[in-house]
């Protein structure tokens, strides 16, 4: 018979459950049992089963994730996107195209040379 390898060393809580072990396991009680597996295995199978609540971690960090970058375009569109050309904007784009299709120049044309530009 080969020895098996333990988790814990014999002292002297588990050598009296150790010579119980080696009767009828009947004349265990539940908790001999437990002790009998934490000894040998670190914990019972239920106790590795369980849930480690490592979910929680993971979920925190996504949300803190998301929140940081919700906040930085939050913050893009109230400043960042005050000083950006005119070109960006809703109406020029609109007079842009405009241009590109009935002058028949490049896009880069059409900014430089834009209506718009004279307004702004």
């Amino acid at each position: 018979m080969l020895s098996p390898i333990r988790f814990r060393k014999e002292d002297e809580i588990i050598t009296p459950i150790r010579q119980k072990e080696l009767g009828d396991w009947k004349n265990l009680t539940s908790e001999e049992k437990k002790l009998l597996y934490r000894y040998s295995f670190k914990q019972t199978l239920s106790e590795f089963e369980a849930p480690t609540g490592y979910w929680k971690v993971i979920t925190a960090t996504v949300f803190t994730v998301l929140s940081f970058a919700t906040l930085y375009s939050v913050f893009l569109n109230l400043y960042g996107l005050l000083l950006s050309p005119d070109k960006f904007k809703v109406g020029n784009k609109y007079e842009i195209v405009l241009n590109v299709i009935f002058m028949h120049t490049s896009f880069q044309e059409a900014c430089e040379f834009s209506p718009c530009r004279q307004f702004s």
